[in-house]
């Protein structure tokens, strides 16, 4: 799959993430395999380069998309700070061998939830916010 966009904004008690695909030429459209991960602080390592990234916040998500790629099909931001309540940074940290990565800096850990979307096809991730 082929990461077309990345939004992110506030909704009424969370912080939204939204990451956008579309299927290369001939394939079916669909959300590519992930895992969302926690993290105790906001820093990363990039992929796969080994380098340390130190996003704002105290707290963290890695999202993994495993199966997809935006060298070709994402001309959007690489680093996103909305200064959210809570989501205070969203950056990719690789795109390597058909595995798609991004972190998320996050003012302070909170509950998540993950929505898979069609038309077009998108993995919603919402961060609770106080």
């Amino acid at each position: 799959m082929q990461l077309t966009a990345v939004r992110v904004a506030h909704q009424q008690g969370f912080d939204r993430i939204v990451f956008e695909f579309a299927p290369p030429a001939g394939a079916a459209a669909h959300i590519p395999a992930y895992t969302v991960s926690r993290q105790a602080s906001a820093k990363f390592i990039k992929d796969p380069s080994g380098m340390p990234v130190s996003m704002r916040g105290s707290a963290g998500l890695r999202i993994v998309f495993h199966g997809a790629s935006g060298v070709d099909s994402y001309a959007g931001p690489r680093d996103i700070t909305p200064s959210l309540p809570v989501v205070q940074e969203v950056e990719q940290l690789g795109d390597f061998e058909a595995v798609l990565s991004w972190g998320a800096g996050l003012s302070q850990a909170s509950c998540i939830r993950t929505l898979e979307l069609s038309t077009p096809t998108r993995l919603v991730i919402d961060v609770q916010t106080p």
